[in-house]
């Protein structure tokens, strides 16, 4: 790999982290367009994440800190789901429960990785797989503007709810599988569940920073940095493409989402997986 390759990968991910266009689908056909192998990458992989993680910690860094200040309040609704029951902290608007909602959201894709993570990258993890499970991204992503159309009543990000949170989860999980796409899937599953685009993305990304930071921790343990082929200078070009291009395109998308459907990414979809299918 050169500073060439490493600033395209690099770009790719920014990008594709954060727009429902599966990052991990791009970045399989990607490698495999280029000529790299895969298995030779999985440090590189992991610090293009990292970078992406920062890009969301950066982005919403307002938010973030809101939510570490409602810390002693959401320890209180802890208290008060244990005293008073599940209807009493579903019914709330507080916004401390939104630390709740993401814990209940990252419990399927955690449960999942964990278990089965390496085995469903092993049975998936192919250049015209990934082109199929795009299609199904786009498929999915036509299915919720329907839904969402039929919704009468549109939620606020705090009034996700339990059993929400865990439904979004579960889509989230589905992400797991090189091709679908995480943000999409769970920005899907939002819009399904009647809570608005933007509040949506909003949701998908702070369950994201749970996400990259847990498989990448889970993955670190395996791999050997110090030992990595890759010169330091190209690792670093890497980090920086991604982070950049992450925080781009996060801003693109939350001003994108709160005039337009999803249907556009669908198109993408669709066109850049008939491609991707016959020509590689």
């Amino acid at each position: 790999m050169n500073y060439f390759d490493a600033i395209i990968l690099g770009a790719v991910q920014g990008i594709t982290e954060f727009l429902p266009i599966s990052s991990s689908g791009h970045l399989v056909i990607l490698e495999d367009f280029l000529g790299l192998k895969v298995e030779e990458l999985k440090e590189f992989d992991i610090l293009l994440h990292f970078a992406t993680l920062f890009s969301i910690l950066i982005y919403f860094w307002k938010d973030i800190f809101k939510l570490i200040k409602l810390l002693p309040s959401w320890l209180q609704n802890c208290f008060a789901f244990a005293v008073n029951g599940f209807k009493k902290v579903e019914k709330s608007n507080n916004e401390a429960h939104i630390i709740s909602f993401l814990i209940i959201g990252s419990i399927p894709a955690g449960i999942l990785g964990i278990f089965f993570g390496d085995i469903i990258d092993e049975l998936f993890r192919d250049s015209k797989m990934v082109s199929v499970m795009l299609i199904f991204s786009a498929i999915l992503f036509i299915v919720a503007e329907f839904i969402f159309k039929k919704i009468q009543k549109i939620s606020k990000l705090n009034e996700i709810g339990l059993i929400k949170a865990f439904f979004i989860g579960t889509f989230q999980a589905l992400a797991l599988i090189p091709g679908v796409s995480r943000s999409g899937s769970t920005i899907s599953a939002g819009i399904m569940s009647g809570i608005k685009r933007e509040d949506s993305a909003k949701f998908s990304f702070f369950l994201g920073s749970i996400a990259i930071f847990g498989a990448s921790v889970i993955t670190l343990k395996d791999l050997d940095f110090f030992n990595n082929s890759l010169d330091l200078g190209i690792l670093l070009a890497g980090f920086l493409s991604s982070f950049s291009f992450g925080i781009l395109s996060i801003g693109f998308l939350m001003k994108f989402l709160k005039k337009h459907s999803l249907l556009s990414f669908s198109i993408y979809l669709i066109f850049f997986a008939g491609i991707s299918y016959f020509f590689l």
